[in-house]
């Protein structure tokens, strides 16, 4: 199966555990068992699709929410900050920025070599 689709099925199995997480809370119904089974199922979709979280995935969340990992001082917390943020601006942006800028620099070096 094309990495596409394998990706929009396992989001639309996210998005029928997202809908019933809404529906438990707007019940009062969310219990502790309730919410286990949806944990559990949640991470059987993460096994079968491996693409969705990579380290870069981690270390962004951690960048966000560095409270929640036990980073209490300033070091520490920049620290996060700075990695997760690098490595998902590398992972996000780097082929894109290529793309951008190395045709640019190839057409001003022409222009240059030619004039």
């Amino acid at each position: 199966m094309v990495t596409a689709e394998r990706m929009h099925r396992s989001a639309q199995r996210i998005q029928v555990l997202h809908a019933l997480v809404e529906e438990l809370i707007a019940k009062e119904a969310a219990t502790a068992e309730a919410l286990g089974a949806i944990s559990r199922d949640y991470q059987d979709i993460l096994c079968d699709f491996s693409e969705h979280h990579e380290n870069v995935d981690y270390f962004y969340v951690q960048a966000l929410y560095p409270d929640i990992f036990g980073a209490t001082h300033w070091r520490a917390v920049a620290r996060l900050k700075i990695r997760g943020l690098i490595l998902r601006g590398i992972n996000i942006w780097m082929f894109p920025g290529i793309l951008i800028v190395v045709p640019g620099i190839l057409l001003f070096l022409m222009i240059y070599l030619l004039f």
